[in-house]
């Protein structure tokens, strides 16, 4: 993601990863102008919110050739570089000498504060894998580099971490392919050497690409893949539990600690809280493979379906 958390002018997400603070404080305002910087295969998630900004004037920047929109009026720009383009805005549209802008940015403070407090609340009343990715998110450094893999926990995932530097999240956002998160952690870990790494990944995702991490470990790359067990395709549960009918979507039996430990990766498994903070403690300066297993609940629903 290009975008910088730490920017007084930046809200998060909208759309896919947004919460009710964002899309409550897009209604109260009412921007005039929205600056859109996305792909095709992401344009569902911001649409989602199209009742709230139909009468706003959109400009797209994207890497990709024109699509279509739902909304009336845009203006699109195909672009080389989004990080050019935020940089620009940041610098020149934001930077202007108006008491408009400097009460925006007040508000989007006292946002942030509110937005942080509900989320810890929350988070009191989440499960294992909700408390784990907010507790990570928490406690990395503002170089470290996420990706997040398609699941549960990728729901989690993007309504805990705010990138505070470009380049340190990677999601799919559009076809969103199950173990996608592993292999993007490895090549991007490939590139980028000297920076910590981590995978948040679930079970139904290392039976799609678990094999390669043995890649990493043969590289010796700096990547800690965490691995959310709750028996099962997470998001196939999810979707069956209207009809108290579950086909297919249960996982047992699997034990990813001896999985990793099989390829001579410094493995562990964790079942609550207290145990994912001394792991963290003991792994934090190493800059090799590692493997965290956390058993979570069969049941657990993620942040982003709680509302």
């Amino acid at each position: 993601m290009s975008y910088i958390e730490d920017n007084s002018f930046s809200i998060g997400c909208v759309g896919m990863g947004a919460n009710e603070e964002n899309i409550d404080f897009i209604k109260k305002y009412k921007p005039q102008n929205i600056f859109c910087f996305g792909t095709s295969l992401s344009k569902k998630d911001f649409e989602s919110i199209y009742e709230e900004l139909q009468d706003a004037n959109l400009y797209i920047f994207s890497l990709e050739d024109n699509y279509s929109y739902k909304f009336t009026k845009y203006n699109y720009c195909k672009t080389q570089s989004i990080k050019f383009v935020v940089d620009y805005l940041c610098k020149n549209v934001l930077s202007a000498n108006d008491k408009t802008i400097y009460q925006l940015r007040d508000d989007i403070i006292e946002l942030k504060k509110i937005r942080e407090l509900k989320l810890k609340e929350r988070i009191k009343k989440s499960g294992l894998m909700a408390q784990s990715i907010y507790y990570i998110m928490r406690n990395v450094d503002m170089n470290t580099i996420v990706s997040a893999d398609a699941g549960n926990h990728y729901l989690d995932a993007i309504n805990c971490f705010t990138p505070r530097n470009y380049g340190t999240f990677y999601i799919d956002a559009g076809l969103a392919a199950m173990g996608n998160g592993i292999c993007t952690s490895i090549g991007v870990a490939v590139g980028e050497l000297d920076k910590h790494h981590i995978c948040i990944t679930g079970d139904g995702c290392m039976l799609m690409n678990g094999t390669s991490i043995y890649t990493a470990k043969k590289l010796n790359l700096p990547i800690v893949f965490v691995v959310f067990n709750n028996c099962s395709l997470g998001r196939v549960r999810i979707g069956q539990m209207k009809e108290k009918k579950f086909i297919g979507s249960d996982i047992f039996g699997c034990d990813f600690k001896r999985f990793g430990e099989s390829m001579n990766i410094d493995s562990y498994q964790v079942e609550n809280l207290s145990q994912l903070e001394q792991v963290f403690d003991l792994i934090k300066n190493k800059k090799e493979t590692i493997l965290i297993e956390v058993i979570c609940s069969h049941n657990e629903i993620p942040l982003g379906l709680k509302g």
